[in-house]
């Protein structure tokens, strides 16, 4: 995947030593694959890892998941607008019900169809959303406070109309 590359592509397998002790070129079992060990996406990899230990970027991904969702669900509820915001650090999802979504029973009286419209506004204002209503968005390190905000605002818009 391109997550343990640092966005390269790269293929890793781990598991318990008495398992791994058996993969070649000690042990008996030959593994190999078009993305194992590429050495660029190795060291991509390792710099990723030693500048998110640096920086630790995970406490502001939280504030701006939480700075998204109580945008997005004061705005709800002072419209009296049918929609929520779940969110949990820098994970979201955007659920067309009134109601807080704490179960899959919850999330699946979402309307999929309010979903899709609400999806497709977002994208014509220039926001990326999971094209799914099940699917997450993800916060990163990247984005700014005015992307979070600006993605707060479409959204509410794009209820609101």
């Amino acid at each position: 995947g391109k997550v343990i590359g640092g966005g390269l592509p790269l293929a890793a397998v781990g598991g318990a030593a008495v398992f791994m002790d058996e993969l070649a070129p000690t042990g008996k079992i030959y593994q190999a694959g078009t993305l194992s060990g590429n050495p660029l996406a190795v060291a991509a990899g390792l710099k990723t890892l030693a500048v998110l230990e640096r920086e630790n970027p995970y406490p502001r991904m939280a504030e701006l998941g939480r700075r998204l969702a109580d945008t997005v669900n004061t705005a709800a509820a002072a419209h009296g607008l049918p929609f929520h915001c779940a969110q949990y650090q820098g994970v979201f999802t955007l659920f067309c019900t009134p109601d807080p979504v704490r179960d899959l029973a919850a999330a699946k009286q979402s309307d999929t169809a309010a979903y899709a419209r609400l999806f497709h506004s977002v994208l014509n204002s220039g926001f990326y959303l999971p094209p799914s209503q099940f699917e997450l968005g993800f916060i990163s390190a990247a984005h700014s406070d005015e992307e979070i905000d600006g993605l707060a605002r479409s959204v509410v818009a794009a209820w609101a109309s």
